[in-house]
C-alpha cells in the first residue's frame, strides 16, 4: 500500500474519530440542555397548575374570610332569620361568589344552612345543598369541622358520586376579628367542565383528574405509585412519563384536607422542546459531517502538499540517483521543517557517501599501488638475497675444491664474509622496519660525538666512493656542540644508508656531507645534517611515494643498482624516534638533497666548537662515573669496534659446562666450535625432549649444567615447551634463547616461557662468548637482548 493511500485512510479515520467525538459532545451537551428545558418546561406547567389552583382557592379564600368576618354573618351563625338568608343566601349571590355552594355551621359542627347552586347560569332560587356534599360533614375524618380562631382549611376533595371540588373554611367572628367563634362558613366550587377548560386554556394541556381513594390496591400504574412517593417524601415536581417524541404524561399530587393526598392530576404534555432537540441534532450532524468531509479534504491536500508530494520528489531524486549511480546529486531542500532537515541529512549523507566513494577509489588505488609495490619488493628482495646467496653458494663450492691453495681459500671466505653481511644487511633492515612499525623499536640516548660518527660512515664509504672514482667530502658550519644526547647506533644507521645511497646513484661528481646547528626561534636547537650528491636525480611525482616501504624511485632503479626500497623507510621512522624530520629535494639529472634534523638534547653548559682545528684535536669529556670518552682525532678515520677476543686462554678460564639445544647438524658443529674455542665444556641436544632429560639427569647426578643454549625450533619438544618444563620442574639454572625469530613479540615470547635471555641467528661469536660468562657470572640482566648487525 502506497504512502499516499495510507495517508488517505488514515486521514478518513481520524476524521471519523473527530466526527463521532464531536457528535457525542454535541449528543451530550445538547441533550442536557435540551432534557433541561423540557423539564423546565413540564415543572413550568405543574406549576402553572399549582398557580391556576391557587388563584381559584385563593378567590374564594378572600370572599370566604370576608363573610366569615362579617358581623351580619357572625350574628346568623348564632341566631339564624330569614333576613340574612333572603339577602345573602341566593343562587344569585353563589354567581356573584362565583361559587356552588356556602355552608354554615355552628360551634358544635351542626350545618345552621347551606345552600347550593348546581350551575353557573343565572337562577334566583338556590337548590338544596346535595347529599354528597353534607355527607362531607359525616366523613370518617371529616373536613367540615368547626375551626378555631385563626384557622383556615382549603383544599381539594372527592365526592361520593366522584365529582371533585374546592373548598374553603375560616371560623365565623366578628368584623373585627374577635371572638369566640359562632362556627365555620364554607365556600365550595364543583372541578367542573367550565374549570377544566380554564385550566386547559392557562396550561395549554388537557388536565385530568383521578381520586387517590379510587386507585387500585396495590396501584397498578407506576407513574402514580411514584407520584405519590414523591408527594409523601416532600418533593413538589412532577413524575413525567415519556410517552413517546411528541407526548409525555405529567402526574402530580393535589393535597386535599388535612394535607394528605386526595388527588392525582394528570397532564398531557406535548413535547415541542424534544422535536427541537431532534431537529437540532439533526442539523448538527449535517453540519459536523459537512465540516468533517471539508476538514478532511482541506487536511489531505495540504498533508499532499506538504508531505506526499515532498516525499515522492525525495523518492524520485533518490531513484534517479540509484539509477544514474551520481552521488553527486542532491535532493531539493525547501522550507526549513522536518523533512527539509531529513532532505538536508540524506544530501550530506551523500556528501559522505561520495567522499567516502572517493576515498574508497583512492585507497583501492593506492592499495593497486601497494600491491604492485609489493610484488616490485619481492622480486626485489628475491634479486637481492639470490644473489648474495649465489656467491655464498659458489665461493662455498670453491672451497671445496682440492685443488685449491690457501691464499685463493682466504680470497674465497672473503667474499662469502663479504656477502653474508650484505645478507644480513637486508635482513636487518626488515626487521627494523617491522619494530619500527609495531612500535617495538627504541632508541637508548647517549652522549656521542657527532663528528666521530660521521667520519666513522664516511670513512667505510670511501672505498666504494674511490672504486667509482667521485668525491666525498665533509662541511661543518660553526658553532657545533662537542657532544650531544642521541642513540648513536640509529644515527649511524641513518648516515649509513643516506650515504650510502648518495654514493650508489651517483656516477660522476661527489657527495657533500654539510652538518650545522640551527637555532629556530620557537623550538630548541636542532642539529640539521644534508647529504647531497650529484647523481641521477628523482622527478617530483616520485618524490611522494620515496619514504614508503618497498618503494623506490622505479623498477629499472632495482635491476641498475639494486637495493631493496627499504633504507628510506627506515631512515624516516628512525629521524622521527630520534626527534627531528627529514625532507627531500630533488631534479632529474642533477642530484638529490637530503636533509634531516635530531633532537641534541639538553645543550645548557655544553661548550661548542667553533673551528675545523679544534674537531682534530681530541675532546676528552667526562661522564657522570669519572670515565672518559674520547672523541677520533681524524673526523675522517674509521675507529674499529674493541672485541672480547683478549679473554684468557681456556686452560686459565673454570671450566663452564654448556648443554646445547640445537636439531640443525651445521649450526651444532658451528656454535660448538665456537664455545669450545673459548674453552667451555659443551654437549649436544638434538631437541628439546632430549635437553629436558639431559638437563635433569646431569642435576639428578649432581652435576648440572653452568648454562643452557636453547633453539626454540626443534621438532619433537620445541624450546617454548621443553623450557616451561624445565622451569614447573624446578630447574633454576640459566637458559638462553637462540632463535632466528626478531620480529616484534619474539623476545618476551620467549622470556615468558621461562628463558633468562634471548640472541639471534646469525650468532656474533665475541657477543656469544661474552653473554655466556654473563649468564653464568650472573652479571647479564634478565631479558637482555642481543640482535646482531653482523655474523
Amino acid at each position: 500500500m502506497k504512502l499516499h493511500t495510507k495517508i488517505l485512510i488514515l486521514s478518513l479515520l481520524a476524521t471519523s474519530v473527530l466526527t463521532l467525538v464531536s457528535l457525542g459532545i454535541a449528543w451530550r451537551v445538547l441533550g442536557n440542555g435540551f432534557d433541561s428545558l423540557e423539564r423546565a418546561s413540564f415543572r413550568q406547567t405543574a406549576d402553572h397548575l399549582t398557580e391556576e389552583l391557587a388563584d381559584i382557592t385563593g378567590s374564594m379564600n378572600s370572599k370566604c374570610l370576608d363573610w366569615a368576618n362579617w358581623d351580619d354573618t357572625y350574628d346568623y351563625a348564632q341566631r339564624p332569620n330569614t333576613e340574612y338568608e333572603h339577602d345573602n343566601l341566593t343562587a344569585h349571590s353563589l354567581q356573584n361568589l362565583e361559587v356552588h355552594h356556602i355552608i354554615i355551621q355552628d360551634q358544635s359542627g351542626r350545618i345552621v344552612n347551606s345552600v347550593s347552586c348546581e350551575s353557573d347560569e343565572a337562577n334566583d332560587t338556590p337548590v338544596p345543598t346535595p347529599e354528597p356534599v353534607a355527607a362531607l360533614c359525616s366523613r370518617p375524618e371529616p373536613c367540615l369541622v368547626p375551626l378555631a380562631e385563626g384557622a383556615q382549611r382549603l383544599g381539594m376533595v372527592v365526592l361520593s358520586d366522584g365529582r371533585f371540588m374546592l373548598f374553603v373554611s375560616h371560623p365565623i367572628l366578628t368584623s373585627k376579628q374577635a371572638g369566640p367563634s359562632h362556627g365555620t362558613i364554607t365556600f365550595a366550587r364543583y372541578v367542573d367542565r367550565r374549570t377544566l377548560e380554564c385550566f386547559r386554556q392557562a396550561l395549554g394541556q388537557r388536565v385530568t383528574f383521578t381520586a387517590v381513594r379510587d386507585l387500585p390496591a396495590p396501584i397498578e400504574n407506576e407513574w402514580i405509585a411514584q407520584s405519590l412517593s414523591a408527594f409523601r417524601s416532600g418533593s413538589s415536581d412532577p413524575v413525567v412519563n415519556l410517552v413517546d417524541d411528541s407526548c409525555a404524561i405529567l402526574y402530580m399530587v393535589i393535597p386535599g384536607y388535612a394535607g394528605q393526598p386526595e388527588v392525582v392530576a394528570r397532564i398531557v404534555h406535548e413535547r415541542p422542546v424534544h422535536a427541537q432537540w431532534h431537529a437540532s441534532i439533526r442539523y448538527v450532524l449535517t453540519s459536523v459531517i459537512l465540516v468533517s468531509a471539508c476538514i478532511w479534504l482541506l487536511f489531505t491536500g495540504f498533508l499532499n502538499l506538504l508531505v506526499t508530494r515532498r516525499i515522492h520528489s525525495m523518492r524520485s531524486s533518490i531513484e534517479r540517483i540509484l539509477h544514474g549511480s551520481d552521488l553527486s546529486t542532491r535532493v531539493p531542500v525547501s522550507g526549513t521543517d522536518e523533512i527539509s532537515a531529513l532532505s538536508s541529512e540524506f544530501n550530506r549523507m551523500l556528501g559522505r557517501l561520495e567522499r567516502s566513494h572517493a576515498a574508497i577509489i583512492s585507497a583501492r588505488n593506492q592499495a593497486s599501488r601497494a600491491e604492485r609495490a609489493k610484488v616490485e619488493f619481492l622480486a626485489n628482495m628475491s634479486h637481492e638475497i639470490r644473489t648474495p646467496m649465489t656467491a655464498i653458494l659458489g665461493y662455498t663450492d670453491m672451497l671445496l675444491d682440492p685443488s685449491s691453495n690457501r691464499e685463493e681459500s682466504l680470497e674465497h671466505l672473503q667474499t662469502i664474509r663479504r656477502n653474508s653481511e650484505h645478507l644480513l644487511g637486508i635482513i636487518n633492515d626488515v626487521l627494523d622496519l617491522t619494530k619500527i612499525e609495531t612500535d617495538g623499536m627504541e632508541v637508548e640516548m647517549t652522549p656521542v660525538c657527532l663528528w666521530q660518527i660521521i667520519g666513522e660512515v664516511v670513512a667505510t664509504t670511501r672505498v666504494r666512493a674511490a672504486e667509482k672514482g667521485i668525491s666525498i667530502d665533509v662541511e661543518y658550519v660553526f658553532p657545533l656542540p662537542q657532544q650531544i644526547d642521541s642513540d648513536p647506533l640509529r644515527l649511524r644507521q641513518i648516515l649509513q644508508n643516506l650515504i650510502g645511497n648518495a654514493v650508489k646513484f651517483t656516477e660522476s661528481g661527489g657527495v657533500r656531507v654539510i652538518v650545522r646547528c640551527d637555532p629556530e626561534p620557537t623550538r630548541e636547537r636542532l642539529i640539521r645534517i644534508e647529504v647531497a650528491d650529484t647523481g641521477i636525480g628523482m622527478p617530483q611525482e616520485e618524490l611522494t611515494t620515496l619514504f614508503q616501504p618497498f618503494t623506490q624511485a622505479d623498477t629499472s632503479t632495482t635491476r641498475r643498482f639494486g637495493g631493496t626500497g627499504l633504507g628510506l623507510a627506515v631512515c624516516r621512522r628512525l629521524v622521527t624516534l630520534l626527534g627531528g624530520e627529514i625532507t627531500v629535494e630533488s631534479q632529474p639529472g642533477e642530484g638529490t638533497s637530503f636533509v634531516f634534523t635530531i633532537d641534541p638534547g639538553d645543550l645548557t653548559g655544553i661548550p661548542t666548537v667553533d673551528d675545523l682545528r679544534e674537531i682534530g684535536s681530541a675532546q676528552s669529556v667526562e661522564d657522570d662515573s669519572g670515565q672518559a670518552e674520547t672523541c677520533d682525532d681524524d673526523a675522517e678515520t674509521e675507529v674499529a669496534p674493541a672485541t672480547n677476543d683478549s679473554a684468557p686462554p681456556a686452560s686459565e678460564q673454570p671450566q663452564i659446562r654448556i648443554l646445547l639445544a640445537e636439531d640443525g647438524p651445521d649450526n651444532q658443529r658451528l656454535i660448538a666450535f665456537v664455545l669450545r674455542k673459548a674453552g667451555f665444556d659443551v654437549s649436544l641436544a638434538e631437541n628439546g625432549a632430549q635437553a629436558y632429560e639431559m638437563a635433569l639427569a646431569a642435576e639428578a647426578d649432581s652435576s648440572p649444567y653452568d648454562l643452557i643454549l636453547m633453539d626454540m625450533q626443534m621438532p619433537i619438544l620445541d624450546g617454548y615447551c621443553a623450557t616451561s618444563k624445565l622451569r614447573r620442574h624446578g630447574y633454576a639454572g640459566p637458559i638462553i634463547a637462540l632463535t632466528a625469530h626478531a620480529m616484534s613479540g619474539d623476545r618476551e615470547r620467549c622470556i615468558t616461557a621461562g628463558c633468562t635471555d634471548y640472541a639471534t641467528k646469525p650468532i656474533n661469536r665475541e657477543q656469544l662468548i661474552q653473554r655466556v660468562r654473563d649468564a653464568v657470572s650472573h652479571d647479564a640482566p634478565v631479558g637482555s637482548t642481543s640482535h646482531s648487525k653482523s655474523p
